[in-house]
């Protein structure tokens, strides 16, 4: 990637972007949600970055979601489609993509009490669509998730894009809406900022000694895992007498 100005790195939310995309692919990332409009610039990025990233790179297919879970079903579509964010785009795909006797469920509780979507009603009558609301998971729905992990089937590394000290907790919770990313990791027993996983190489150049070397460490785990916060961060992390929350 070009760094020929270092602002870019920083600040460009383009290169950001860029970046972010190159980690997920470099960590086998299963499914990635972007949101754009310019989906010829997106794709043209992403063969790019396929060519980066892999030594031996496959075609980039592109198809769209209808399309696609139509010819891996043979046209049998799904029997369950959750939607996990409040957009009417996304409800009325959810429904597109629904097969016979299927559910739309709403995991997304809309701030409009008047957010309107149109749902297909000759499916809801001929083909028993039905739709429902949900706004928690069960005791057993944890448990299965838990043994999932446990067996190594489902990996939570994936959720993590920041990991802080617990100095950082209060200011974190406060400033959340305004934080991007997934799951923010507190360890209890560490004094550091709330850090985006992907920002340790930056912040090690930004930092004074100790946490400098900290920041310089972590980043360099965190790129032998893909991209992924990871068991061996976490033994360094907490290992280092440097960072450790004194109260």
């Amino acid at each position: 990637m070009s760094e020929s100005k270092r602002v870019d790195r920083q600040t460009d939310p383009t290169a950001a972007f860029r970046r972010e995309c190159q980690r997920l692919l470099a960590a086998k990332t299963p499914l990635v949600f972007v949101v754009t409009w310019e989906e010829e610039r997106l794709q043209k990025l992403l063969r790019d970055l396929v060519d980066q990233v892999f030594s031996n790179p496959a075609p980039v297919l592109v198809w769209t979601c209808t399309e696609g879970v139509r010819d891996l079903t043979d046209g049998e579509m799904m029997d369950d489609v959750f939607v996990f964010f409040p957009h009417p785009a996304l409800i009325e795909q959810a429904d597109e993509l629904l097969g016979r006797d299927g559910c739309l469920n709403f995991f997304a509780g809309p701030k409009d009490k008047d957010f309107k979507a149109s749902i297909n009603f000759y499916d809801v009558h001929y083909e028993g669509h039905h739709l429902a609301g949900t706004s928690g998971g069960t005791t057993e729905d944890m448990q299965m998730a838990l043994d999932l992990m446990s067996e190594g089937k489902l990996n939570p590394a994936h959720m993590i894009t920041h990991v802080g000290g617990l100095d950082s907790a209060v200011d974190t919770i406060l400033d959340l809406p305004n934080i991007p990313g997934g799951k923010k990791l507190v360890y209890v027993d560490v004094s550091m900022p709330m850090t985006p996983i992907h920002e340790f190489d930056e912040r090690a150049e930004q930092a004074d000694e100790p946490l400098k070397s900290v920041y310089r460490e972590l980043g360099r785990l965190v790129d032998h895992a893909g991209g992924l916060w990871n068991k061996e961060a976490e033994e360094f992390l907490l290992s280092c007498d440097e960072v450790q929350f004194s109260g």
